[in-house]
């Protein structure tokens, strides 16, 4: 199951028995309140947790094959490695019998994709945003920031360029953390074998390896547990030296649980994703939800569920880590999540909000008519057009996950960017002008536009057409063609 992420931090919230309980679905293995969900367990002896991050070897960059960048094959191979894959994965116009129609929705379920050796050119982040990238990630914790910048002065070239389509930026700054210095090749540890950390610079073997925290051995002790690569690897110190921690393996798949146990992690996945959205804060479901396609063109049937899981639950968005940054399958692996959001979306009912919703807004009047709006458009089964200098209303109405698209017009480009990651969001720019109506009519007109892109989404007929009817709300905390206390909502005729 992967890991959810969020925005800003909700440690308080977990904390609070106020948090709520899950869905009925799952009351009955529960009870309420987040720290009531992890059983308490028995402290082993020295019970300090150490994480290291393993320095992977030094990696051979693939380059992208030319089928990757190729339309997908026509049929691919189901039970490969055991595992159930998606056939008949459809490009733009593909109307065949496998797949369903093209729907006239774009998928409101945003993808961020982290970038890395096998898509930091030019080409492979126009190819990603293509396939239908919506966030670029550059994890700080790898590269330099020369090698960052290239990143994002890449992307900014394809948000001048693009006329349709956004893409922004996510900076994962690094957090503190002990790092393994590199490695000749990859090590693996057998249950029972020993394994040295050591001070010492430079130190890269098949048996020891240094580390760059200078108090590394003064702060750990005897029992203590290590967890390297993110729990792939898990270690027991047995004794300590001057400048080396000698420890034995416990076992090669790490032990997930120890820190909470994993039968809980779909449950509280679950749980945080529902405070977040309380909350009003982006979350993010992330890790190894492609895991197998860094090296294989094709996922399991697991990944796929994570996936739909996800977009279930109400993600803002999913991400790909290894996948895109240094995988051999960077686009086949986007595609995929893609495919998968946009059918589990299909078969979503709009409108179900959290009962504890809106505590983080309860002071604002842009609440009672976002909640509105998203009702209304519920119910007439339209889209909602929003004006926003700031993104408020445009992120609000996010929350509210109306069933229809939300078309922000901003004209602020920051804010169009920024306003890409939130789910079932459509950032447009647009100037705006002192006529409210002559705005109006200019934004619709540009919804109606033929050929309109929008990352892997083609809308030939435009994003709305004649005869339509759009939601238009006009409301938030900076006035647009309106005075402070005017609110209000309009159904208009396309």
């Amino acid at each position: 199951m992967a890991q959810a992420l969020m925005i800003r931090s909700i440690h308080s919230s977990l904390a609070s028995p106020s948090a709520g309980s899950l869905h009925s679905r799952v009351e009955k293995i529960r009870t309420s309140g987040l720290a009531s969900k992890v059983p308490s367990r028995k402290p082993r002896k020295s019970h300090k947790l150490f994480r290291i991050t393993a320095a992977r070897s030094v990696p051979e960059v693939v380059p992208v094959s030319t089928e990757d960048v190729q339309k997908t094959e026509e049929q691919i191979q189901l039970w490969k490695r055991g595992d159930i894959g998606i056939r008949g994965i459809t490009q733009p116009g593909d109307t065949s019998a496998s797949m369903w129609s093209k729907p006239t929705v774009r998928r409101k379920t945003k993808i961020v994709c982290t970038i890395g050796p096998s898509t930091n050119t030019r080409e492979m982040i126009w190819k990603l945003a293509e396939e239908g990238m919506n966030v670029a990630r550059l994890n700080m914790s790898h590269g330099d920031h020369s090698s960052h910048q290239k990143v994002i002065d890449l992307v900014k070239e394809y948000n001048a360029q693009s006329k349709d389509n956004v893409i922004a930026i996510m900076l994962d700054t690094k957090g503190p953390e002990v790092r393994s210095g590199d490695l000749p090749q990859p090590i693996k540890l057998e249950s029972g074998q020993e394994f040295t950390f050591t001070i010492r610079r430079g130190v890269g073997t098949a048996d020891c390896v240094s580390v760059n925290y200078d108090d590394f051995v003064n702060d750990v002790e005897v029992g203590d547990m290590i967890l390297v690569d993110g729990g792939m690897m898990s270690l027991v110190v047995k004794f300590k030296t001057e400048d080396s921690v000698k420890c034995e393996a416990m076992v090669a798949r790490g032990d997930l649980g120890a820190e909470l146990p994993i039968e809980e992690v779909p449950l509280l996945q679950e749980e945080i994703i529902r405070i977040c959205r309380s909350m009003g804060k982006a979350v993010i479901v992330a890790t190894n939800m492609l895991e197998s396609m860094i090296v294989h063109p094709t996922p399991t049937r697991a990944e796929v569920s994570d996936i739909a899981i996800a977009v279930r639950e109400g993600a803002d968005a999913v991400m790909l880590s290894g996948e895109t940054a240094h995988g051999k399958f960077p686009l086949k692996a986007v595609k995929v999540m893609h495919t998968v959001a946009l059918r589990t979306e299909a078969t979503l009912v709009g409108g179900e909000t959290p009962s504890n919703f809106g505590q983080a807004f309860k002071n604002h009047m842009s609440e009672m008519f976002a909640f509105h709006a998203t009702m209304m458009s519920n119910t007439l089964g339209t889209s909602i057009v929003v004006f926003t200098r700031t993104g408020f209303m445009a992120i609000l109405l996010s929350h509210y996950r109306p069933s229809g698209t939300i078309f922000a017009f901003t004209n602020e480009k920051r804010i169009q960017q920024r306003l890409a990651l939130y789910q079932g969001v459509s950032p447009i720019y647009m100037e705006f002008s002192d006529d409210a109506e002559g705005t109006f009519g200019n934004a619709l007109a540009l919804l109606q536009a033929p050929y309109v892109k929008v990352g892997f989404d083609v809308q030939k007929q435009g994003m709305v057409k004649e005869g339509e009817h759009v939601a238009l709300v006009q409301s938030g905390r900076q006035p647009i063609w309106r005075f402070q206390s005017t609110h209000n909502i309009q159904v208009r005729k396309v």
